[in-house]
C-alpha cells in the first residue's frame, strides 16, 4: 500500500516535471519579437518649396525586449522616412549599424541622423494645423540565440506612424509631438 502510494506521487512527479519542461522548450523556440518605437525626434534646417523638401531629422529609436531565452542581434537595420501620404513618397533611408541585446527585459535606444532632399513635387496635404506628418519603415532580419546551440533568423518589418511634428516655438526646429509604438507588417 505504502509502495503504491510512492509509485503514484512518483508518476504525479514525473508528469509535472515532463510539462514544465515541455513548455520551457516550447516557450525557448517561439521567441518574442522585439517592440520598436520612436522616443523622440526633430527636424532641422527644414526647407519646403513647391519643389524641394529639405531637411535633417535626428531620432531616437527604442527597441524592447521581454525574451528571457534569447540574445538578439540586429544587422543591416534599413529605415526609410515615407511621406505619410497616399502615395508614399520616399524622402529618406539609410542603414543602422548592427546592434544587440542580452537576454532578459531590456530596452536600449539608437539614434539615427537623415538629411532628406528630395527635388520633385512634395504633395503638401500632410501639413495641417501647424504640424507635419511622415512615416518610418524599419526592415532587418532579427538573429535570435539561445540555449543548446539555438540560432534562428527571423524577418521583421515594422512602420512607425504617423511621426507627427509641430514647429517648436522659439526655434526654427521642428518637434515630434508624442512618442509612439511602431506595429510589426
Amino acid at each position: 500500500m505504502v509502495v503504491g502510494f510512492f509509485v503514484i506521487v512518483l508518476i504525479i512527479m514525473i508528469i509535472t516535471l515532463s510539462i514544465i519542461l515541455l513548455r520551457l522548450y516550447i516557450v525557448s523556440r517561439h521567441p518574442n519579437v522585439p517592440k520598436f518605437g520612436v522616443k523622440s525626434a526633430s527636424i532641422s534646417s527644414f526647407n519646403l518649396t513647391s519643389s524641394e523638401l529639405a531637411a535633417e531629422l535626428n531620432i531616437v529609436l527604442n527597441v524592447t525586449t521581454h525574451d528571457i531565452f534569447h540574445s538578439i542581434s540586429y544587422d543591416n537595420v534599413s529605415i526609410s522616412i515615407n511621406n505619410d501620404m497616399h502615395n508614399q513618397t520616399l524622402l529618406a533611408s539609410g542603414y543602422l549599424a548592427p546592434f544587440s541585446q542580452e537576454k532578459g527585459h531590456n530596452t536600449i535606444y539608437k539614434e539615427v541622423q537623415l538629411n532628406m532632399n528630395v527635388q520633385h513635387d512634395v504633395e503638401t496635404d500632410g501639413f495641417s494645423n501647424g504640424m507635419v506628418n511622415f512615416e518610418i519603415v524599419l526592415s532587418t532580419i532579427v538573429t535570435l540565440k539561445g540555449d543548446f546551440n539555438f540560432r534562428r533568423e527571423v524577418p521583421l518589418k515594422v512602420v512607425c506612424n504617423p511621426l507627427s511634428f509641430k514647429l517648436d516655438s522659439g526655434s526654427l526646429n521642428w518637434v515630434l509631438v508624442k512618442d509612439l509604438t511602431c506595429k510589426e507588417l
